[in-house]
């Protein structure tokens, strides 16, 4: 899964939906302090304009308040938060709301030339911090400032605890939110991935028996269009390359034919001499080999056609012919089938070769004195057991390949072409079955041939 495709654009799918999310939660959240600030900052600005419409110039030329009373009360009452102190920006008080004003207002008790928003909530927290504006009032003894302030009111208490709230129903509504994207997302990658999950099936059943086969272009995204004609110009290369290696196979196998069986016929001819017989066993083994290497590149170049059979009569006739074999190398032969006819799809003359040769193959590695069990299944089955000396489970899956032979095999057994078994595999696909190898209980191999009954 690391390497997955689909889950690497999940995660960073994921990713970027959590970073919106985030981004979502901190702009609303600032939104949230931005629109308390401005509020905050429009209160104090019509609580100054409030107080100095209530300022008047004294007969000594100063400024001073006359508040009514209601609005006096507002700004006396500490609960309320509101504070105000008129100064002259040299420590000087002209005016204050109640006595702990100057202190509240402290570090707006100085002179600046324009309206200035002042807070100190950062520093000594939200419960003791001040929101404060400084406005300069122009008098006839000069310029005076005023400060009016706000600090922490249930009404403030309200609103964080109002924000929290709305924070935590937008939370409760992204969470969700954000996997059913997720989630619908990562199945419609899933869905747009299918076009190549299925160019992968068609990549994987190419191979050396249908190497012509071209991948098809249609519903493929675009960006994968040059892929697939990549990978089609290669299986046309690949189709090309394998029928000339067939073809060269199949010519050497009858180039070399013709000769090595003048040269078999010369040497039987030839009166005993010290290594003859050793010396004719080779050429009769390169005589085997060669004729195998023709049969099994014949099978690859050519399509067979399927007809009903009666798969006990074919696997009779063969053993007819194997008995002198089996005789000759004192092996025994049994056939055992059921008394109905078992009729399936096969090529006669390939079915009946791949059973001769399972056959064969039994015989040479059957000691003698034993016998060689040939089944026949109401299923569709062949099965040939003998005695001989298996086949490890190791070795289960390379035998059926081309010139594998096992170590230690032939040695005992004599030397085989090690193309027999493949010859077997190779028909057995080209019939739509399978061949398969187990051992035999009390020692041996028990090889299995699965044909298709007739009519299924």
């Amino acid at each position: 899964m690391e390497h997955s495709l689909l889950l690497r654009l999940v995660i960073r799918l994921g990713l970027v939906l959590a970073l919106v999310c985030a981004g979502l939660v901190w702009l609303f959240n600032n939104t949230l302090d931005e629109v308390g600030d401005r509020a905050q900052d429009e209160m104090l600005r019509r609580q100054a304009a409030e107080l100095l419409s209530y300022l008047q110039i004294d007969r000594d030329r100063e400024a001073s308040f006359t508040v009514p009373r209601d609005v006096a009360r507002v700004y006396r009452d500490r609960d309320s938060g509101y504070v105000f102190v008129l100064h002259d920006g040299q420590g000087n008080i002209v005016a204050r709301s109640h006595p702990l004003a100057v202190a509240m207002l402290r570090p707006g008790l100085v002179a600046v030339p324009q309206s200035t928003y002042l807070d100190t909530r950062d520093t000594d927290g939200k419960a003791a911090g001040i929101y404060m504006l400084v406005r300069p009032v122009p008098t006839p003894r000069g310029m005076r400032y005023l400060t009016v302030g706000q600090a922490r009111t249930i009404d403030d208490v309200l609103m964080e605890a109002a924000g929290r709230d709305a924070t935590r129903h937008l939370l409760m509504w992204l969470v969700p939110a954000f996997g059913l994207v997720l989630v619908t997302v990562g199945m419609s990658v899933s869905e747009s991935l299918r076009p190549l999950r299925r160019l992968s099936a068609e990549v994987k059943a190419v191979g050396p028996h249908n190497p012509e086969r071209q991948l098809t272009a249609a519903q493929v995204p675009s960006e994968v269009q040059p892929l697939v004609e990549a990978v089609n110009g290669l299986l046309a290369q690949l189709s090309q390359a394998l029928a000339a290696q067939q073809q060269l196979s199949a010519d050497t196998a009858h180039q070399l034919k013709t000769p090595l069986a003048i040269m078999q016929a010369r040497l039987e001819s030839l009166k005993s001499f010290n290594g003859r017989d050793d010396l004719l066993a080779d050429v009769r083994r390169m005589n085997r080999l060669v004729t195998q290497m023709l049969q099994y590149a014949q099978l690859m170049q050519t399509d067979i056609d399927l007809e009903p059979v009666n798969l006990t009569e074919l696997a009779r006739e063969v053993m007819a012919r194997m008995i002198p074999l089996g005789h000759g190398r004192k092996v025994k032969l049994a056939f055992e089938a059921p008394e109905l006819p078992v009729m399936v799809k096969a090529a006669p003359l390939l079915a009946a070769e791949a059973i001769q040769n399972l056959i064969d193959n039994a015989i040479q590695h059957s000691p003698a004195g034993k016998a060689v069990e040939v089944a026949i299944g109401l299923d569709g089955t062949v099965e040939i057991a003998d005695k001989g000396p298996g086949v490890p489970a190791t070795e289960r899956d390379r035998i059926f390949s081309r010139f594998w032979q096992g170590e230690g095999r032939n040695e005992k057994y004599g030397s085989g072409s090690g193309l027999g078994l493949a010859i077997v595999a190779e028909i057995m696909r080209q019939h739509g079955g399978k061949v398969k190898v187990a051992e035999r209980k009390g020692g041996g191999s028990v090889f299995t041939l699965s044909f298709c009954l007739n009519g299924r």
